[in-house]
């Protein structure tokens, strides 16, 4: 949804108990993203919470960078649905999901990994189901509590691990999953606010 690329700024703001240092943070992790209306969005909600529909376009793209990335870091390949999803579904039961896996730059890595072209497939997974389904089918995951950590051995070590803080600043004793459930938590209520309105 398009209003989370800006959401992060707002969380921080929102929840006076994050201090600008958290805000500062930078990491090296897998982001999650949608095409709604012709451009990337960043998704309000993890895969493993997101139900599969025909003619979903989904992204991966490995980046080092803030918890809530602007559109600058979107995987760099924006297919629309049916230059992926050429073949019609095998049933009326299952969705078809086209997904792109965009590997980042080498600069993104630290021990070296040199990242593989972007991948572009069409997925079939079972209506409704978790969309981690339709990523599982098409690139080995190594996960920790449900957290993507890498895609295809990618990167070959650590979990969202730190690239850049601001030392000056006392430590919060905030993860970055639990940055991450902030950020979803003030997405979801951003998003019900606005269906009252």
């Amino acid at each position: 949804m398009k209003k989370s690329l800006a959401v992060g700024a707002g969380v921080f703001l929102a929840f006076g108990s994050l201090s600008p240092a958290l805000a500062a943070e930078e990491y090296r992790y897998w982001s999650y993203w949608h095409v709604e209306a012709g451009s990337w969005a960043l998704s309000d909600v993890g895969a493993g919470s997101h139900g599969a529909e025909t003619g979903q376009v989904q992204g991966w793209r490995f980046i080092a960078g803030p918890v809530t990335p602007t559109s600058e870091l979107a995987p760099r390949a924006l297919p629309e649905f049916s230059e992926v999803c050429t073949a019609k579904p095998t049933s009326t039961k299952v969705a078809q999901v086209a997904i792109v896996i965009d590997f980042g730059s080498p600069s993104d890595y630290v021990n070296g990994e040199s990242p593989p072209k972007i991948i572009e497939q069409c997925v079939e997974v079972d209506l409704g189901s978790p969309s981690s389904f339709a990523l599982a089918q098409i690139a080995e995951v190594r996960e920790d509590n449900g957290f993507v950590c890498a895609l295809n051995r990618l990167p070959a070590q650590g979990c969202a691990d730190v690239v850049r803080t601001d030392t000056s600043s006392e430590s919060t004793g905030f993860t970055f999953a639990g940055m991450v459930a902030v950020v979803i938590l003030a997405a979801s209520l951003l998003s019900r606010r606005r269906k009252k309105q």
